[in-house]
């Protein structure tokens, strides 16, 4: 506290010697012009009553103090703008003194001793305005109310400049106490603690910047485990998205049952009886048909709605059994390279092939014969075969068997109703295979099958397969090509010409030539003939399971197991 009272009286005397030299100079200047300028006047009216001379020069002396007195009023107004300076120079002191008071909080011996040295300076600075002071007052006695002004200023100065001398001493004593009681044994100790602190810090940052970097380290650690464990979690889920659904979706095919092509219905056995009597007398040569010519083997699976299905006889679509045959019929011409088209299913064919089959139910009688009228059924000519027994209002067959069973049956033809002979052993009756040339031969502009069922008949059902032209005969379409031996000819001035038959149905013909007396051979437009493939009809029922995916499985418990160790570290950071 002693160190901080002599500085702030060395700043005070600092600041008032300051303040004093700026006022002591204005009020010197300003007060001899002014004092001067009092005694003139003076002058003046003492000698009011002197002679004319003496008036004038008066007047003149007069007039040099009026401008005398203009100077004066001069300098006044410099003195008082230089005594606005000193008020500011007072301020200035304030903020000195203010100075001083944080300069000695900061005091220390050194600084005391700075202060002291100062000190003596700013006592030479007072002495030496008293000096001025004194010439001053000795200049111009007239200024002595404004010195004695001065010097109480500068005396008040003294007195602060010397009590703070006093403090100076008080804290020059204070000092030298301090130093005398200053234990250096203690502040050796300090300095050894302070040491060892300092150490202690320096370890202790050491350990802090060790473990920012071991941090900084478990945390990019921690960040690739995370970006490890992202990627896992990513590919496990896209293995488990690629594994496919949780169960899978497996048809289980039952074959409940299979039909194949039976050896009756592709071989006849030879004829008991190889000749025969006709009505005109004459002997007549007979023979089986061939044995049928497939063009290879095949399967046709039929799916059914269930096991049951099979056993429970459904009501058989005529029409779509048409369209199977159609089918089956475009695929043999196109084995056997017969290009004549084979007409469509239409409303008109399916109408009289229904009503052939009706009225044969009528009659109860297989037959060729009809009252029925082509041009009540808008067509200008029919061929059909006829069929009973085989075309059943309902069947445990599919349509596509049926279809196929129809052919067949027609194509080998071992059930014609009539058996026709030849003159020769050597030669066939063409007509032993009258239901196989339409299949081959007919065209026209519509086909049907029709059926008609009744137990009051004989057979149960009868039926016909018909081909209806409305422009044409349906044989009057042949082949592209005719094949030479088919051709007809005819000698004209000795030169042979060959012509096409005027009908596809003497394409077809018959005769027994080969190594096989008991079986007749059919050609059609020069050419042997097969039949559709050996087909076996499958029926199945298609059971749907629904078993687990093993690879969905096997994915999801990787990803399962995954997630729960993820969880149970997460749980085990945040605990």
């Amino acid at each position: 506290m002693k160190k901080e009272q002599v500085l702030i009286g060395l700043g005070v005397a600092t600041a008032m010697v300051a303040a004093f030299n700026g006022h002591a100079q204005a009020d010197e200047v300003v007060n001899k012009h002014s004092t001067k300028s009092t005694v003139r006047q003076s002058e003046t009216k003492k000698d009011a009553d002197v002679s004319e001379s003496d008036v004038k020069n008066a007047e003149i002396k007069l007039n040099q103090t009026i401008e005398e007195e203009k100077n004066a009023q001069k300098l006044v107004d410099k003195m008082q703008q230089e005594h606005a300076s000193t008020v500011t120079n007072k301020n200035k002191a304030d903020d000195a003194l203010k100075q001083a008071q944080e300069f000695a909080k900061q005091a220390s011996p050194e600084k005391i001793k700075n202060a002291e040295k100062d000190l003596v300076a700013k006592q030479t600075t007072v002495r030496k305005s008293e000096e001025r002071l004194s010439e001053a007052k000795k200049d111009e006695k007239q200024a002595q109310a404004s010195v004695e002004k001065q010097e109480t200023v500068v005396n008040k100065v003294k007195t602060q400049v010397a009590q703070r001398a006093v403090d100076v001493k008080k804290a020059q004593n204070k000092v030298t106490e301090a130093e005398k009681a200053f234990d250096w044994n203690t502040l050796r100790e300090i300095q050894q603690e302070t040491d060892k602190l300092d150490a202690k810090v320096k370890a202790n940052q050491n350990k802090v910047s060790s473990l920012a970097s071991s941090v900084s380290k478990t945390e990019q650690e921690r960040k690739a485990l995370i970006e490890r464990g992202n990627k896992t979690r990513s590919t496990l889920e896209k293995n488990l998205k690629s594994a496919g659904d949780e169960f899978h979706t497996v048809t289980v095919s039952h074959e409940i049952k299979s039909n194949s092509v039976s050896e009756s219905e592709s071989k006849t056995p030879p004829l008991d009886e190889k000749t025969f009597v006709g009505r005109d007398g004459k002997t007549n040569y007979v023979a089986a048909n061939e044995d049928v010519n497939f063009s290879g083997e095949r399967t046709e699976t039929i799916v059914v709605k269930s096991k049951d299905d099979i056993h429970t006889p459904h009501v058989v679509d005529y029409k779509k059994v048409s369209e199977y045959v159609r089918n089956y019929l475009i695929e043999l011409r196109r084995i056997n390279g017969i290009d004549i088209p084979v007409p469509p299913v239409t409303e008109k064919a399916l109408k009289y092939g229904k009503a052939r089959a009706d009225e044969m139910v009528a009659n109860d009688k297989l037959s060729h014969d009809t009252k029925l009228k082509n041009q009540d059924f808008g067509f200008k000519d029919a061929t059909e075969n006829a069929t009973a027994g085989s075309v059943p209002e309902k069947s445990r067959l599919s349509e596509k068997e049926l279809a196929y069973k129809e052919l067949l049956s027609y194509f080998n033809d071992y059930s014609n109703a009539s058996l026709y002979g030849a003159s020769t052993p050597k030669e066939a009756n063409t007509f032993n295979y009258g239901h196989r040339i339409p299949l081959l031969a007919a065209s026209g502009t519509g086909f049907a099958l029709g059926a008609s069922s009744s137990k009051k008949t004989t057979f149960g059902n009868y039926g016909v397969m018909t081909f209806i032209s409305e422009a044409k005969g349906v044989y009057d379409t042949l082949p592209t090509v005719i094949s030479p031996s088919e051709k007809r000819s005819y000698v004209y001035n000795g030169k042979t010409y060959y012509y096409n038959p005027s009908s596809s149905y003497f394409l077809a013909r018959a005769e027994n030539k080969d190594g096989d007396p008991d079986h007749s051979e059919f050609y059609f437009n020069g050419k042997r003939v097969k039949f559709l493939p050996k087909t076996t009809f499958r029926y199945v029922w298609n059971e749907i399971t629904y078993p687990k995916n093993p690879a969905y499985t096997k994915a999801k418990e990787a990803l399962d197991s995954f997630n729960r160790k993820q969880k149970k570290r997460r749980n085990f950071n945040e605990g």
